[in-house]
């Protein structure tokens, strides 16, 4: 997403948000022009399309609906130019000076046909004729497998990171002479201690370089000497631009530090913290979701909103016909 302009606050919606407007928001939006940006990241269309139920499924009359009419809404109010539809993937790599290939256009062409479907039926029917003229179109089931593999890496990272911060806390306390293990006394004051010294943020670097396909695959032996070095090396290629979403990761690999493991959707909650710019005060990110909204917190505890205070802020701008 493209730095906001002079005095314009720009909004960036989740999805649940997005399904919670009702269309006299969208009505209400759709009048503001100074003042007022509305921007939408990859993560939520692709949330809509690949949340819908596959075929057979009883809950896929009604998903259907609701999904189409938010998405319906979102491009009612936002212009296609303030659509980025780069992934939540091609920005990790990207921050690490790392291009990999994007699939925004025809992301779009899918997202623009399932507005068009009035059933399922006729979105499977519409789908196969794009298809026919874009090949490059993903299709629902693609992107159902790619939900899944997404969810599937991002807990396998978050698992990596806390057993490296394991094996971390052996060598160090093997090193330092210290003979009493006890992990429950370590789960309470190991944590503080690698805030402190900044190594969480080290795991954090690698785990989330290793799913980006940026990593250097780890050695059989001398892991240690080697985890030291590569953070060196990726701390000088990464630019800083996903601090939000790096914050964000490290209560996972806390929680994964105290026994908890990662959900199948957290993965899709984090990658929207990849589009809110760090240091950009004119950028406000909207959820409903207090999970979201605690992690975003870390980072960001002055720019975020709920639907409530969205709506609060939003008429407070002037509308067309002012």
């Amino acid at each position: 997403m493209r730095p906001a302009e002079p005095d314009v606050r720009e909004y960036v919606l989740d999805t649940g948000v997005w399904r919670a407007l009702s269309e006299q928001d969208a009505e209400r939006l759709s009048e503001h022009s100074a003042g007022v940006r509305l921007t939408c990241s990859a993560a939520v269309p692709f949330e809509l399309i690949s949340g819908i139920p596959p075929s057979g499924d009883p809950k896929l009359p009604s998903e259907f609906l609701k999904r189409r009419a938010a998405l319906r809404r979102l491009l009612k109010v936002v212009p296609e130019g303030s659509l980025d539809l780069r992934t939540p993937h091609e920005l990790r790599a990207r921050s690490f000076g790392v291009s990999v290939g994007s699939v925004g256009l025809d992301f779009l062409i899918l997202m623009r046909v399932f507005t068009q479907a009035e059933t399922p039926d006729e979105f499977d029917l519409l789908v196969s004729k794009a298809r026919s003229l874009s090949k490059q179109m993903p299709t629902p089931d693609w992107l159902r497998e790619q939900a899944e593999r997404v969810s599937d890496t991002f807990k396998a990272g978050v698992a990596e990171g806390a057993a490296s911060m394991k094996q971390g806390t052996e060598t160090f306390l093997d090193d330092s002479g210290i003979v009493d293990k006890d992990m429950r006394k370590l789960r309470r004051g190991y944590i503080p201690y690698l805030h402190h010294v900044g190594d969480l943020k080290r795991y954090v670097l690698l785990a989330v370089a290793s799913a980006a396909g940026v990593s250097a695959s780890p050695p059989d032996s001398g892991l240690w000497d080697w985890r030291v070095s590569e953070y060196e090396r990726l701390r000088g290629m990464y630019d800083g631009s996903i601090d939000v979403y790096l914050d964000a990761y490290e209560k996972y690999i806390e929680n994964a530090w105290n026994g908890e493991c990662a959900g199948r959707n957290d993965s899709f909650d984090l990658d929207h913290l990849v589009y809110l710019r760090p240091c950009d005060n004119s950028q406000l990110f909207v959820t409903e979701d207090q999970k979201l909204h605690d992690l975003a917190a870390r980072s960001l505890p002055d720019r975020i909103l709920d639907l409530a205070g969205f709506r609060r802020a939003i008429a407070q701008h002037p509308t067309r016909r002012n």
